[in-house]
Order: C-alpha cells, then sequence, then structure tokens
C-alpha cells in the first residue's frame, strides 16, 4: 500500500536524502501505522509540522524538494510541477506548484 507521504519519503530515501525516523507519535519504521493514519496526519497537520522540522521553506522549488499542501505531499520535478500520489487510485499525478503550497527543501539552514 502507498499514499503521498511514503511515495514521497521512500523516492527521497532512494535519492539519498535523510528524514527523522520519529515524528508526533509515528515512526518511518512503522509505514503501516502511517498509511492507516494518513487522513489524521493531514487533518491535523503533522506533515506540515514533520518537514519543518528538519527543512527549509523555501519560495521557488527546485527538483527533489517537497511540496506540502493540506491533502497532499510530493516531490517536485522543477519549478512548476511536482509528482504525488491521488489517494483515489493510488496512482501517480502530475500536479502544478501554486500559491497554496508550501515547498520545503532538505536540510536547515543555519
Amino acid at each position: 500500500m502507498i499514499n503521498c507521504f511514503t511515495f514521497t519519503y521512500k523516492t527521497l530515501t532512494k535519492e539519498g536524502l535523510k528524514f527523522p525516523t520519529d515524528f508526533e507519535g509515528y515512526s518511518t519504521n512503522n509505514l503501516k501505522a502511517i498509511i492507516k493514519d494518513y487522513k489524521i496526519i493531514l487533518d491535523e497537520k503533522i506533515h506540515y509540522a514533520y518537514f519543518n522540522s528538519f527543512c527549509t521553506e523555501v519560495k521557488s522549488a527546485t527538483k527533489n524538494d517537497i511540496i506540502v499542501t493540506d491533502s497532499s505531499i510530493g516531490i517536485a520535478i522543477n519549478n512548476l510541477k511536482y509528482l504525488t500520489i491521488k489517494d483515489k487510485n493510488k496512482s501517480k499525478s502530475l500536479e502544478t506548484i501554486s500559491k497554496d503550497c508550501t515547498i520545503y527543501r532538505v536540510g536547515k539552514d543555519g
């Protein structure tokens, strides 16, 4: 089973990016629990706090930046588009980066 969080996590860890293991009672070592509770994670905006804990928010996306909205998480393929999983059919979807998107770059400045 896959959702937008696990898709983003698995894709970027394959690229060599490091993610914190634990957050808000969840663990990336237990992706099944994240899949099970992903609606809660999105509804309570836990995904924003998670990415904010180890990423820097930026204004313009580049390849492999993390794109977060109230209803999804994805990976920037360039400064205009990002790839995510649509939960209804579990297929990859190419979306436009809009003003409603928060763009995170792995790594904290300062």
